[in-house]
């Protein structure tokens, strides 16, 4: 199941007319962000952005805007710092989420923001190469797996 507008976000749009749609201000915001990030496929970290805006709007609908856009940054940024790639992103997110709607607890309401419930301390961040090998062969579906947790 490929992560698209449709699976995560408020009804089926393809990207250009999801794009369309976003107020100036958030397009211009999500662009200039995509601009900034060195190092990264900048037309696949845009789309992701996009998608994890919109995922934003669905899983945390009663926070405010601002929110929504930090939240697709931070979301993004992990993302990408982790996997390297939109097909990696989406690999994970695809685990992530197929792993968890088995749980116990029964499936998350957020599946975006859950993936993304890791982080790097500043010191890891510096060896990102040695990281996304590490993930590349441990492939983790979970924040809570031992690899995710050793971040």
């Amino acid at each position: 199941m490929p992560i698209t507008l449709e699976n995560y976000a408020v009804d089926s749009r393809n990207l250009e007319e999801a794009v369309k749609e976003l107020p100036l201000q958030i397009k211009s915001a999500l662009v200039t962000e995509a601009n900034q990030v060195e190092n990264v496929d900048q037309a696949q970290y845009l789309q992701l952005l996009i998608l994890l805006y919109y995922a934003s709007i669905k899983e945390q609908k009663y926070s405010p805007q601002e929110q929504w856009l930090e939240n697709a940054k931070s979301h993004t940024s992990k993302l990408f710092i982790t996997f390297g790639d939109l097909k990696a992103v989406q690999k994970y997110l695809e685990d992530f989420i197929s792993a968890n709607e088995t749980r116990v607890n029964g499936k998350s309401n957020q599946p975006i923001h859950d993936a993304c419930l890791f982080d790097f301390p500043s010191d890891k961040v510096k060896k990102l190469v040695f990281w996304q090998q590490v993930f590349t062969k441990s492939k983790p579906n979970h924040p809570e797996n031992k690899v995710m947790r050793l971040l």
